[in-house]
């Protein structure tokens, strides 16, 4: 070998013993030299190259590098059918078969295009053909034949937007999270047949809020099923309202789950687990305060032996222990410097019956314990989650990987943060504990209840979520982003007259009519465009109007050509307009980041404001939750009468 070639091999970012397999080849460095031009292309391209190219005889390797040369392998997946496809042509195929086959099935070829889209890759298709009728790949009307006789559903996503930008386009497929063994693996892939799976899953203690809208736009788009499982493993804080409640907004916001499970489903599998990790000294009964643990004090009950702790598991299963006198514990690594490898409780006793058990339970499993098992008996393959749960892939992994089942991958993003609000349910209960807000659905609150009784279209939510995309930094969002999508959503609707303290004014020689109070100013201020004292006004579909002079309370005014500045809105004085009474809402919260102080202490006293309205008739055909445009004031929701007066709750005002 010439000193330019051991050069360009020394060169190779590859490993030694790979480089001594590529010297034995009689074309592997020429290849190589060839595909290093192109290397720009994708790096992976040139990575697998190196790897595959010892596999493959050397005509397959140099037609592999014919085509990169001509850039018709343009990305990862095309090289690598071109390997696999090399790699089962071995022997006895003449060369330029494979070069033949992949110029054929250029994806600018509609109806190849749509006939590749049915399949994930060319294993799976040669999975469903006998190897005496393989040739028919070099055929490419007959590659559609064999395809549509098939007629087997397509597992290919077509992910858009937020959905295939950032570090989501690099997630791992199906197939490809790391496992303790191939065994695993392939019983995984045939369970799932191949597909992602994910899944939702809110804990039915309090109701949902728009943070959980943008954890379903992920959950739900991402794959092709998504599962709804309750995080229930608490029954001292969950209500069966909450269990109803949380379906209904996930329907309401337009998604439909594959299927409906519990955490509490697999209680027992879950108490299995917990014995099989006792058995091999992985996990052990303590005795230690809730005040002891959080000082990082090692247990002295670390190291009974696996009988004694089965023993006393047993008896804390049989309720022969009380509330907070044992707990199970994972025997992890207490020297770790990740707190959370430091013995997590795995197993507690509550003294309080399941909502769904259909049996007696005193043992409680916990969050950490319970959650990645979950995932891994579903068969989850994204296992997606807000980011204060990174701390915690290592306690997962550790835990599926000691019981030696199957490992989904756990991927975090960033909460939602929206200014002047709060979303936490700690904050929220806070807020309706003390009277602050008028309950889980206050109008002014992000709940998606709160949300729904404001008028919030489910589809200006997703949008909004949309619109911020899934990013991994956290950020608070300028709740003004959310009103402007929420006006594009409603900005069709029906158009109605409103006026709030309504003042009477005659027009000479016409009649009298119903002006908002806010329209007249008896001395003129700067910038207030509206009727004063040598100011006239227009009056919409009718004419302008100057003021006279006021009789009473009474404006009289008179028909004017002068240049007015504004148009103001009115009603008849008859007895057809209906009064009604409305929810002028403004933000909760007078900080844009009320998360930086007593939040309570930052509440908006004058968020809500009741004020008495005057419309027209037509406003009594609109039903409750119906959405309708108050003209120059902005979009408000139709609510349940309150003292026989329709209500009426502010959406969003009118854009500034």
């Amino acid at each position: 070998m010439t000193q330019d070639v051991n050069e360009f091999m020394e060169s190779l970012k590859i490993s030694e013993s790979l480089k001594d397999q590529l010297r034995k080849k009689e074309y592997a460095v020429e290849n190589l030299r060839r595909i290093s031009r192109y290397a720009v292309i994708d790096k992976n391209i040139y990575y697998n190259m190196c790897l595959s190219i010892t596999d493959l005889e050397d005509c397959y390797v140099s037609e592999i590098v014919d085509l990169i040369e001509e850039k018709i392998v343009i990305n990862e997946n095309m090289l690598n059918k071109c390997i696999e496809l090399a790699q089962r042509r071995k022997c006895g195929e003449k060369k330029g078969a494979l070069a033949d086959y992949v110029r054929s099935v250029s994806f600018d070829d509609h109806k190849l295009k749509e006939a590749a889209e049915q399949f994930d890759n060319l294993k799976e298709l040669m999975s469903h053909v006998s190897k005496d009728d393989e040739m028919v790949f070099y055929d490419p009307k007959r590659v559609i034949a064999v395809l549509k006789g098939l007629n087997v559903k397509s597992k290919k996503i077509e992910r858009k937007g937020i959905l295939n930008e950032g570090k989501l386009r690099y997630l791992h497929k199906a197939g490809e999270n790391p496992q303790i063994s191939e065994e695993i693996l392939q019983e995984h892939l045939k369970r799932t047949n191949g597909e992602i799976i994910t899944r939702f899953p809110p804990e039915p203690n309090g109701y949902l809020h728009i943070g959980h809208a943008k954890a379903m736009y992920l959950d739900f788009n991402f794959g092709n099923r998504c599962i709804l499982r309750y995080d229930d493993t608490n029954p001292a804080n969950e209500m069966a309202e909450y269990y109803e409640s949380i379906l209904d907004d996930v329907r309401w916001l337009g998604y439909v789950p594959w299927k409906i499970t519990s955490a509490s489903d697999y209680f027992d599998e879950l108490i299995n687990f917990a014995k099989q990790m006792i058995k091999n000294g992985s996990a052990y009964v303590c005795h230690l305060s809730t005040e002891e643990i959080k000082a990082q004090v090692q247990s002295p009950y670390r190291d009974r032996s696996p009988e004694v702790n089965t023993a006393l598991f047993e008896e804390m299963i049989c309720g022969k222990w009380k509330e907070g006198t044992a707990i199970l514990r994972l025997k992890m690594d207490m020297e770790s410097k990740n707190m959370l490898m430091h013995d997590l409780i795995a197993y507690r006793i509550i003294e309080k019956d399941h909502l769904k058990a259909d049996k007696k339970y005193h043992v409680y499993p916990s969050y950490d314990y319970t959650h990645c098992i979950n995932d891994s008996l579903e068969d989850i393959t994204h296992s997606f989650c807000s980011r204060e749960f990174f701390s915690r892939r290592a306690s997962y992994y550790w835990l599926l990987d000691n019981l030696r089942v199957y490992k989904p991958v756990q991927w975090e993003f960033s909460r939602l943060n929206i200014s002047n609000t709060v979303l936490s349910k700690r904050k929220l209960n806070a807020l309706i504990h003390k009277k602050i807000v008028i309950g889980w659905d206050d109008p002014r609150l992000f709940t998606l209840r709160g949300l729904r009784r404001r008028g919030v279209p489910p589809q200006a939510i997703n949008a909004f979520v949309e619109k911020i995309g899934i990013t991994f930094n956290d950020s608070i969002v300028d709740v003004r982003l959310f009103e402007n999508i929420v006006r594009d959503f409603l900005k069709d609707r029906q158009i109605v007259n409103v006026i709030y303290d309504p003042t009477e004014m005659e027009i000479e020689g016409q009649g009298v009519i119903l002006i908002d109070g806010d329209d007249f100013r008896q001395e003129n201020t700067e910038g207030f465009l509206r009727l004063t004292y040598g100011q006239p006004v227009g009056l919409v579909n009718k004419c302008a109007v100057e003021l006279i002079n006021i009789d009473n309370g009474l404006l009289k005014v008179r028909q004017t050509d002068k240049t007015f500045k504004s148009r103001i809105h009115w009603l008849q004085k008859d007895l057809q307009n209906v009064k009604i009474k409305v929810r002028e809402l403004s933000h909760l919260f007078k900080s844009f980041n009320p998360e930086e102080k007593d939040f309570l202490e930052d509440v908006d006293p004058d968020s809500m404001l009741i004020v008495d309205g005057l419309c027209e008739s037509r406003i009594m055909d609109v039903k409750v939750g119906d959405v309708v445009q108050f003209f120059r004031k902005g979009w408000y929701c139709r609510d349940e009468d309150e003292n026989g007066f329709m209500m009426f709750n502010k959406t969003v005002g009118m854009k500034k």
